[in-house]
């Protein structure tokens, strides 16, 4: 139980007795429940600023999975809904929330938004369920608890075509930058164990992007954002892939040349 104390009022220098703060809240459930939900979270929040953390040197590329945002209204979009699944090299987590925090997808397409405009996302994706525990694998280990960071997506630019109907879905590249960080709680309701874990992350992938036409804005609106994640070749890999190419086309050329000697001496 929560309490307040004062030793001595400062009028009448008397003791005065224990209060509940629960007795603050006293026929506004609603409000009681909000103020230990933010007790609760502030205790986690300090619990991972403080707790000896394990930290990866090296960025974490996200290799498949995804992440998305969107709106239950077509109107006005307000971004309720998000979820991810995040995979990497001995790295796996997934979150997300139905109604939880605003997280906008990030459009700078004019106002009114026409076809024929062009437009690019620019989306700041929060990684916090709040009150929802997740999970987190990392080097073959489980781990239960709550998760925190920030998602920045930057997609290339797309174009709403000429003569578009109502609704559409556009594609586009992105790329990724961020940072990953984890609480591991007692599932059985004991509190933090002390296990956090850190990482900055990386990724690319396509952009799905859903746009409708508002009768109310009279412009188009994104309803939602979905960023796939792909994995991204090696250097090495690049350069075997740019060696093959080069050996194929070279291939190509000589047969021609022969076959064109073979047509002339005939």
């Amino acid at each position: 139980m929560v309490y307040s104390q004062c030793t001595k009022s400062p009028e009448t220098s008397q003791p005065v007795r224990l209060v509940k703060i629960t007795q603050l809240f006293q026929g506004k459930p609603m409000l009681r429940k909000a103020a230990f939900a933010s007790f609760a979270f502030s205790l986690l929040f300090f619990s991972l600023l403080f707790s000896t953390r394990e930290a990866r040197a090296d960025a974490i590329a996200i290799t498949s999975g995804q992440y998305s945002t969107s709106s239950p209204w077509l109107d006005i979009p307000v971004y309720k809904s998000f979820g991810y699944t995040l995979n990497g090299n001995n790295f796996h987590t997934g979150g997300g929330q139905g109604d939880g925090p605003s997280y906008p997808a990030g459009t700078n397409c004019g106002h009114p938004c026409l076809a024929g405009s062009s437009f690019s996302l620019n989306t700041q994706g929060g990684l916090a369920t709040f009150g929802l525990p997740t999970i987190l694998q990392v080097n073959g280990q489980s781990h239960f608890g709550y998760a925190f960071g920030t998602l920045s997506f930057t997609t290339d630019s797309m174009m709403i075509p000429l003569g578009a109907g109502p609704e559409l879905t556009l594609t586009a590249s992105f790329v990724m930058s961020g940072d990953y960080s984890f609480q591991e709680i007692d599932p059985n309701g004991t509190g933090p164990t002390g296990y956090t874990f850190s990482s900055d992350v990386t990724g690319a992938g396509i952009a799905s992007v859903y746009l409708v036409f508002s009768r109310t804005t009279q412009s188009y609106e994104v309803i939602s954002a979905s960023y796939k994640f792909t994995a991204v070749p090696e250097p090495a890999t690049m350069i075997l892939l740019g060696t093959g190419l080069a050996g194929i086309a070279a291939r190509g050329r000589k047969r021609r040349r022969a076959r064109k000697q073979d047509e002339s001496l005939n």
